[in-house]
């Protein structure tokens, strides 16, 4: 693990435990793209921000200091708001316990964005915040309109975003401006610490059945907030290998394998293996085994663990994901009665 100073407060301590919580929860959206490659996109254009791939470092002596996230084609430096409202900077002169989050969440920008190893071209600041705003947005409008390489003019709302924005730039130069407008994007990420969200669902998504087993989803996307938490008070973070390792030694089974896809889809279909047979073991009653195998393919054809009676009929698809397949044997003992999974589909 490497750790590095921090400059301007954690996940803890000065903060409060929502901003916390909301921290924690971004760091493990990350993740979980970076786990399964997965690009993030700016919500306003149809290009990539990045894949993430590499080291997660939290509470980084950067300027923007809560996430640093090493992907392709950029590294992103993230600044996570729960909430950001839109201020007006402090009077000239008014002491610093006077300024506004919005003001400091600015200049953090501004000093990372002019730092001299700083590249616009490879790196990217994010703001991502947890409640959207209609002035927010449209300072997300104003901030992709910079980047875009032809564009129409601002609306009235994109003016005063606009205006607003400039105001806490003051002192800088055109040529400096741009380099903030450039290298700033906002990413809403609403609710993403309330498990019924989109976002919080899509880390679900991502990590279910390729990372980690579904049936330790929950437990894994929990134990992943408790450990960037552990990590950000120690000022530490690490690189995908030892992410997975950490859940490891939480007792979490990570299916994803380094060894490559197609290790990944043998102990994916492990697990699904295991899990049919202890819901064959809990259905003895009415189910005699007659035989279980499993099949790996060097391809990627679908993870089809599948049963079918000894006599006649073909089989029934029990689960499909990617990877190879599983198939068992059986025959229904006279008077059993039929079970339904929780698709609702028929079990014998």
């Amino acid at each position: 693990m490497s750790g590095a100073r921090s400059q301007f407060g954690g996940y803890g301590g000065a903060a409060n435990e929502g901003g916390s919580a909301f921290r924690a929860a971004v760091a493990v959206w990350f993740l979980a793209h970076a786990m399964r490659e997965r690009e993030v996109y700016e919500e306003l254009t149809p290009s990539r921000l990045t894949v993430p791939t590499g080291l997660i470092l939290l509470e980084g002596d950067q300027h923007v200091d809560d996430l640093q996230v090493e992907g392709m084609p950029r590294t992103l430096y993230v600044q996570a708001k729960r909430s950001l409202p839109f201020e007006a900077p402090p009077k000239p002169g008014a002491a610093a316990s006077r300024k506004n989050k919005f003001n400091k969440t600015v200049e953090q920008l501004v000093a990372q964005a002019l730092r001299e190893d700083f590249a616009p071209d490879s790196m990217r600041l994010v703001i991502a915040v947890g409640r959207r705003s209609r002035s927010l947005a449209a300072l997300q409008r104003v901030l992709a309109r910079k980047r875009a390489s032809a564009t129409g003019r601002l609306t009235k709302i994109e003016e005063k975003a606009l205006r607003g924005f400039d105001e806490h730039l003051t002192g800088l130069d055109e040529a400096e401006r741009r380099r903030v407008y450039q290298a700033t994007t906002i990413l809403f990420l609403e609710s993403i610490e309330q498990p019924g969200s989109p976002e919080h669902g899509r880390a679900r998504t991502l990590l279910e059945d390729v990372v980690v087993p579904r049936t330790h989803v929950v437990g894994a996307l929990d134990a992943l907030k408790h450990l960037v938490r552990e990590q950000a008070a120690n000022r530490l973070g690490g690189d995908l290998q030892e992410w997975m390792q950490l859940l490891r030694e939480r007792n979490i089974p990570v299916l994803l394998n380094p060894a490559g896809p197609k290790a990944t889809r043998v102990a994916v279909a492990q697990c699904a293996l295991s899990s049919y047979r202890d819901w064959l073991t809990e259905s003895a009653s009415s189910v005699q085994i007659a035989g279980i195998s499993i099949e790996v393919s060097p391809d990627t054809s679908p993870l089809h663990v599948a049963a079918g009676p000894l006599k006649g009929a073909g089989p029934t698809s029990l689960i499909s994901s990617p990877g190879p397949s599983c198939r068992c044997a059986w025959k229904r003992r006279p008077g059993s009665v039929s079970r339904r999974s929780s698709s609702g589909a028929a079990r014998p």
